[in-house]
């Protein structure tokens, strides 16, 4: 049995803009344990936890948009977890217009989590993307860990 451990590290932003008023938002991570992986298992390993809560508000009512971008996008969406020299890759991905798509920047076939708030005072959001590691990858059993930098953008109309 494989147990994999897998910790989502953020810096927890705050953002100020606005027309009529300051808005504040705040990103609290969470870490994230995944379920164990066999890679024998004909099928992918999915799983949809809730990485990030995004908590928003205006002291007046405001319309604002939102995006959350995921760094180090590659063009085929691929990451690696580590566990000393060895690696496990994995995919995270959110809806799409395409249905699921690489959580990046926008950029290369990669979306963003985004949201439009109008008229609102006090907003909270769980962000659960996708979470895929492909099968038959022969790794060793352990911890197995990564960095993610997400990217809070506050647009005011």
């Amino acid at each position: 049995m494989y147990t994999l451990k897998r910790s989502l590290v953020a810096a927890a932003l705050l953002g100020v803009c606005g027309v009529s008023g300051a808005v504040s938002c705040t990103l609290s991570t969470n870490d994230v344990t995944l379920p164990p992986y066999y890679w024998t298992a004909p099928q992918p390993l999915i799983y949809s936890p809730t990485v990030a809560t995004l908590a928003c508000s205006s002291p007046t009512p405001d319309d604002i948009g939102l995006s959350l971008s995921l760094g180090d996008f590659t063009g085929d969406g691929l990451r690696s977890l580590s566990s000393g020299p060895d690696r496990l890759s994995y995919r995270i991905s959110l809806p799409g217009p395409l249905g699921l798509q690489p959580w990046g920047d926008g950029e290369g076939g990669s979306v963003q989590f985004e949201r439009t708030l109008v008229n609102f005072t006090s907003s909270n959001f769980d962000i659960a993307p996708t979470l895929e590691l492909p099968p038959g990858q022969r790794v060793r059993g352990g911890n197995y860990g990564a960095s993610l930098t997400l990217t809070l953008n506050i647009l005011a109309p």
